[in-house]
């Protein structure tokens, strides 16, 4: 024992000495940087502590190489403590969309993107992977959105030989499931743990449904872009011109001259927030704390802030920002460049200061607690209008809407291979009977468009017999059992493609079968009283202008005179100058329901001042009656009477210019008289005439005929074709 006395007092210094040097060394880290810190840590192995929990407030993941080659995935609290590896890779640029599950349990990446990868923070491993079909076909993952349970991840597929994409969604430790059939289909958050935003590059903005194959409603029927859901749980987004596609890049959705708007996620209550008055093509990301909005321009990787119409970056020290999340407290944000990790303090007035975190790292993420949740609008009233069923189109695609209002994808536009946009697509109508829609569809592997039939349950049926008709539409017979179109005589080239062309009326059955001879004419209309075909008349190429054309009754092979057009050119009501006259045209010849009139549109212009009217002829006695109207569009007659509705454009002051506007117009063909209008764009009427729709930005409103008030019975404001139910 005595050697060991000895001894002690020496092994009590040595013991002094190391306690003194553990306290210099931890008051030696106090004051370097966290980025130094994590990186020596990471260089001497220090080990993780994976049975301590995270901080429950903000957690970091980020990528860091390896002296030895490849690269670890840490995460760690965001000050550098329990810093720990929880993945490995080979090679860093095989890594892509590094993002936290929103829980905070794990840390969630693409690999090469052909598989998804879940790194749990207790160090195990899962992932979901693409099948072969889908390896085989071309598509890869592009991106990755959690819901908020973090039991479902719904993934953006790109096609990278034609860069359609859709969504297909997967469940932790499942397989990829299709749930969209769009080919231009993007991502966007997630509303609960069965719904999530989606956007397309056409500026279609709705919430699609998990559990079968494009369950979607629209939310609005503005051209959209990105969207998110802001603090008070409602959905906002861009509104204004959109363009997007391409195959060399992500899909995206930018949208210029952007307005910004936020309603509930089923589209009620739209505002329209601020117009931003900027022609770049943007990316709606979010909004800063101070009321600015997050975005990005074009493909740009760098993130901006905007307010009013001035961009301008997150930082003038850190570096190109690419993204920032803001803390919860909304006193700081962790923002990123493309090898650093940043803080922001956004406690000060001003432009913030940035703080370095970490330096030489890959691909990072920060986590901070979702506190957002989705509002619910209040209960809507029970006042309804007339039931009726009824089709419209948006962003290129059909929808239908049954009797109890809910909304489904009918028929999915195709796009254009080379931009991913959709040929436009006219109103359909509904066969007599209401059990089909006719409308127009490009033929598949071409870009022909011809007519189609498509019933309740998306079945379509080609009309080839009818030939291309580019834009024209297509109508029915009374009893339904004939269709006819417009297109050139040999019926190779869409109307419209080569204007001296004279056109003809081809007629079809509904299964695609010739049902009669073809008639010359340039544009039909079929009532109770007959078909009506306006004639081609003589082209006169000098003063470019057809002459000589007539509203005919056609009855089998026999063609009778109903009107001159010269004769209603002619009409004093029309004020046609006598010389200097450089265009005149003729347009959308309608008949209505009952058989009693018809209506066409008149326009001539000289090289001072354009003039537009629409005639009304009556049946009985070719009388005509004109009346000016304005860049007239969506004309349509009531399905009771004599009353006309259609779409004006009216002149009207805003600030110091003067800008138009559409008015939805009624007019009474016997007398000339309005008999209402509302502003916003014709609709359709209701299917017993008892009144009328009117499509406005903030959604569809029904009218009852005269009355000054409407109700909004859906967000989609656009043009409709109704049936009884």
């Amino acid at each position: 024992m005595r050697p060991i006395r000895h001894l002690l007092p020496y092994a009590l210094s040595a013991a002094l000495l190391v306690s003194l040097s553990a306290g210099i060394v931890v008051l030696s880290i106090k004051d370097i940087p966290l980025a130094e810190r994590i990186s020596a840590g990471a260089r001497a192995g220090i080990p993780a502590r994976p049975g301590v929990e995270l901080s429950r407030t903000g957690r970091l993941a980020w990528w860091s190489t390896r002296p030895e080659g490849g690269a670890q995935l840490f995460v760690a609290n965001l000050d550098g403590t329990l810093r720990r590896a929880v993945a490995q890779s080979d090679d860093v640029r095989r890594v892509s969309k590094t993002r936290w599950t929103p829980d905070g349990g794990a840390v969630a990446y693409l690999e090469s993107g052909a598989r998804l990868v879940l790194a749990r923070v207790d160090g195990t491993r899962s992932e979901i992977s693409l099948t072969d079909q889908l390896l085989g076909d071309s598509r890869r993952l592009i991106d990755q959105r959690w819901s908020k349970s973090a039991t479902k991840v719904a993934a953006t597929l790109q096609r990278t030989a034609d860069g359609r994409s859709d969504i297909w969604i997967a469940k932790v430790g499942g397989e990829w499931v299709r749930t969209t059939q769009l080919d231009d289909a993007i991502a966007g958050e997630w509303l609960d743990d069965d719904e999530l935003l989606v956007n397309t590059t056409g500026g279609l903005l709705g919430v699609l449904r998990d559990g079968a194959l494009n369950q979607l409603r629209p939310i609005s029927g503005l051209s959209t872009g990105s969207s998110f859901i802001g603090e008070d749980g409602r959905v906002w987004f861009f509104a204004g011109r959109v363009s997007g596609g391409g195959t060399d890049a992500e899909p995206m959705t930018l949208v210029s001259e952007p307005a910004l708007w936020s309603a509930y996620a089923d589209g009620s209550d739209p505002r329209r927030e601020l117009v931003v008055g900027t022609p770049d093509g943007l990316r709606l990301d979010g909004r800063w704390p101070d009321g600015r909005l997050l975005v990005h321009r074009g493909a740009q990787p760098g993130q901006l802030l905007l307010g009013g119409s001035e961009l301008s970056g997150l930082s003038t020290s850190a570096g190109l920002i690419e993204r920032a999340r803001i803390a919860t407290d909304k006193r700081s944000a962790i923002a990123f460049t493309s090898t650093r990790v940043v803080r922001l303090d956004l406690s000060r007035p001003g432009a913030p200061q940035a703080t370095v975190l970490l330096d030489s790292v890959s691909d990072p993420d920060v986590w901070f607690p979702d506190t957002t949740r989705v509002a619910r609008p209040p209960t809507a009233p029970a006042v309804k209008p007339p039931a009726a069923r009824y089709a419209y189109v948006l962003a290129g695609n059909l929808w239908s809407v049954d009797p109890e209002g809910r909304t489904s994808l009918l028929r999915a536009g195709t796009p254009n291979p080379g931009n991913l946009r959709r040929a436009p697509v006219p109103l359909p109508v509904w066969s007599p009977t209401a059990s089909s829609l006719l409308t127009t569809d490009t033929t598949p592997g071409q870009q022909t468009v011809g007519v189609v039939t498509i019933d309740q349950s998306g079945q379509i049926t080609r009309l080839p017999t009818l030939g291309q008709v580019g834009r024209g539409t297509a109508s029915w017979s009374p009893d339904g059992r004939t269709i006819v179109a417009v297109t050139s005589p040999a019926g190779t080239q869409p109307v419209g493609a080569n204007p001296p062309d004279d056109l003809q009326v081809r007629f079809a059955s509904p299964t695609g079968a010739a049902a009669a001879a073809p008639v010359p004419g340039r544009e039909a209309a079929w009532s109770k009283s007959g078909l009506y075909v306006l004639g081609n008349g003589t082209l006169d190429a000098t003063l470019r202008l057809r002459t000589g054309q007539t509203i005919d009754v056609v009855s089998d092979a026999k063609r009778t005179a109903l009107a001159s057009v010269d004769g209603l050119f002619s009409d004093t009501r029309v004020g046609l100058p006598a010389t200097g006259v450089t265009s005149r045209g003729v347009a959308q010849l309608v008949a209505s329901g009952d058989g009693s009139h018809l209506s066409l549109g008149l326009s001539w212009a000289t090289s001072a001042q354009s003039r537009s009217f629409i005639a009304f002829v009556r049946v009985a006695d070719a009388r005509a009656t004109i009346v000016p109207a304005d860049l007239v569009t969506d004309v349509a007659w009531s399905p009771t009477g004599a009353v006309i509705a259609y779409t004006a454009s009216e002149a009207r002051p805003q600030g110091s210019q003067t800008v138009r506007v559409p008015v939805a117009t009624l007019v009474d063909a016997v007398s000339g008289a309005t008999t209402a209008r509302q502003d916003g764009r014709f609709a359709g009427w209701s299917p017993d005439g008892s009144g009328f729709y009117v499509g406005r930005e903030t959604g569809l409103f029904w009218f009852m005929s005269g009355a000054a008030d409407g109700l909004r019975i859906g967000p989609v404001g656009v043009p409709v074709a109704a049936t009884t139910p």
